[in-house]
């Protein structure tokens, strides 16, 4: 599934599907997201097209196509875009209404 980006926003999020349970949403990064956690959620990313360096406590390091990133709650983590643009699959566990992203940066 591809989701449109022609304005080139930094950022486009599409929720695919959420109940009690979990939200899965499809992301578009272009440049970067900054430094953030989730006070109530874990998160597993996967990558699906272009490439950036992820950091997920105090450990930097590179994706790409086909990695995939376990990020347990109220763990700070941000991404800089090498490869534009970065695709991803977020799958946030419980149910994500987007209250608890505490930024950092």
């Amino acid at each position: 599934m591809s989701i449109p980006n022609p304005e080139k926003k930094n950022i486009v999020v599409q929720k695919l599907y959420s109940d009690s349970l979990a939200s899965s949403f499809m992301i578009i990064v272009e440049k970067e997201v900054k430094l953030h956690k989730h006070a109530y959620h874990t998160e597993h990313v996967y990558v699906l097209e272009g490439s950036g360096t992820m950091t997920v406590g105090k450990k930097s390091f590179d994706v790409s196509s086909g990695s995939v990133v376990f990020i347990p709650m109220n763990t700070p983590h941000s991404v800089k875009v090498k490869e534009a643009p970065l695709r991803v699959l977020s799958v946030q566990s419980p149910e994500f209404f987007g209250k608890d992203r505490i930024m950092l940066e």
